[in-house]
């Protein structure tokens, strides 16, 4: 059950992106389904799978580039969802180990966190896109009209850009991606009344400001310093190790994903 469970993110990824269009799923399917071969080639030929391995990773960077240029928010929706229903994955083969009543992969919970990455993967795309323009017009504003800082250097105006981003990102898009998102919806795909949901973002928006301050802020420094459009890979798979501190901490311990909550 937990090999399947890792194994689903690259199966609704591909039902997903056929969903979108066929061209998408193209680029996908022929490296999820040849992998198991190439892997089996390991034992026998390992100097032959390095090689192969990389052109894989070439093939697949091709790949992902090609849809970003092509289907820029489809691309995106979908690496937000393969890594939220992965991460949630993860997050359940560690429960196994711990609890000693595991009844197996929870796919409806996967479902939820997959659901809820493939709007979140769009949010943080449209916010990346955003961030960039609203950090540069404050960084000038601050540097220029401010501080009279006529010709800042490029290390300073960079600087600036990054810690005005982050800024933003905690102070104005957290709150509210939180508040009605990442909070509200998986707890109603898991089947929780909507009048107990106000009374769930009242007492856990809060903590998860304050945990997402402290684990995500040093990951942020490198996502607003990297291409735009690589950030919501990035920010996913940086994120992923303390996103799942956050929701196992206030969200499966307190039933943030339960029906009773």
């Amino acid at each position: 059950m937990a090999r399947m469970g890792l194994m689903l993110p690259w199966l609704f990824s591909n039902l997903f992106l056929c969903c979108l269009h066929p061209k998408l799923a193209a680029g996908f399917l022929p490296i999820s389904l040849t992998i198991p071969l190439r892997q089996a080639e390991k034992r026998s030929q390992p100097l032959r799978f390095a090689v192969e391995g990389t052109s894989i990773l070439c093939e697949f960077s091709a790949c992902y580039s090609y849809c970003l240029d092509n289907y820029y928010f489809p691309t995106q929706s979908a690496t937000g969802a393969v890594f939220a229903c992965a991460g949630d994955a993860i997050a359940q083969a560690a429960e196994r180990k711990s609890d000693n009543n595991w009844t197996g992969y929870d796919v409806r919970r996967g479902m939820a966190y997959f659901a809820k990455g493939v709007g979140g993967g769009i949010v943080w795309a449209a916010w990346f896109g955003i961030a960039d323009t609203w950090s540069m017009t404050i960084t000038h504003d601050v540097l220029s009209d401010r501080l009279g800082a006529q010709d800042p250097s490029i290390l300073v105006e960079k600087t600036t850009r990054t810690v005005v981003s982050i800024l933003l990102e905690q102070f104005l898009v957290s709150p509210l991606l939180f508040a009605f998102w990442d909070i509200p919806l998986p707890a109603l795909l898991r089947g929780t009344a909507p009048k107990q949901i106000p009374a769930q973002i009242q007492s856990k928006l809060i903590p998860l400001l304050i945990a997402n301050a402290k684990l995500w802020t040093p990951v942020n420094v490198i996502t607003y310093s990297i291409p735009l459009e690589l950030r919501v890979l990035f920010a996913n798979f940086g994120k992923q190790k303390s996103s799942l501190a956050i929701f196992n901490r206030f969200s499966h311990r307190r039933g943030f994903c339960n029906v009773d909550s």
